[in-house]
């Protein structure tokens, strides 16, 4: 057992270890989480290729609400390992939140909202997470993943066995708050659409690019005032 390189992250006021075990880096064992003052947790899950850091300023943002986030890397990120493998990291990760009592909340950005979706409806995740939020996801299949390879890649394409049973189970999301944002300008999510369900509440951003999205205000703001909603209940 040893501590992953840049394993130590300290978030606001609270501190999370990932350990790595054996010669898996991505298994990940959450260690500790440190405030027990601290109500409410968001756990953020990124997209292919991407680093949980690329959340530092919604996660920035959302602790001015007294909401912590968690954002940790999800190993392999290239898309060659299929998402429900990777959704059972967020399911580790859930479990180790909830050894303290909190309202916990799911976001998912790009490929990290169909492992969040995975994990939902797969793994139980209905009926842990308070409030959940994807944020450019592919929910319906995007046409660019026809030209990259690995079992998550292919996934992610038009019409996979992996999409085709998620959408045919998504109502049992309808008691989950759900918020989908998605631009129509989304050139790495075709069609920009696929970004909407038939659940929750779908808002179209005015934003350029799909890698701004996470940073965008509109979104930053929106998934704000969402989780807050919940903590004025």
């Amino acid at each position: 057992m040893a501590l992953k390189r840049d394993s130590i992250r300290f978030l606001g006021k609270g501190v999370y270890i990932e350990l790595v075990l054996g010669q898996k880096p991505y298994l990940l064992y959450y260690s500790l989480y440190i405030n027990p003052s601290m109500k409410q947790v968001a756990l953020l899950v990124h997209g292919i290729f991407d680093k949980g850091k690329i959340f530092e300023s919604l996660a920035e943002y959302l602790l001015q609400f007294g909401i912590e986030s968690i954002y940790p890397d999800i190993e392999p990120n290239d898309g060659s390992e299929s998402l429900d493998v990777l959704a059972r990291q967020v399911s580790r990760h859930v479990e180790a939140i909830r050894e303290q009592e909190c309202r916990l909340y799911l976001v998912g950005y790009s490929m990290g909202g169909l492992i969040c979706r995975y994990y939902m409806q797969a793994l139980g995740g209905m009926h842990k997470i308070d409030r959940w939020v994807t944020i450019s996801s592919p929910h319906h299949g995007t046409l660019t993943a026809s030209i990259f390879w690995g079992k998550g890649v292919k996934q992610m394409r038009v019409g996979s066995t992996f999409l085709e049973r998620l959408n045919k189970s998504v109502d049992s999301l309808k008691n989950v708050p759900l918020l989908s944002l998605w631009t129509p300008y989304d050139l790495m999510i075709v069609p920009a659409h696929s970004s909407r369900l038939p659940i929750g509440e779908n808002i179209a951003v005015d934003c350029l690019a799909h890698p701004l999205m996470y940073t965008n205000k509109f979104v930053l703001k929106r998934i704000g005032d969402f989780l807050q909603e919940r903590s004025e209940n």
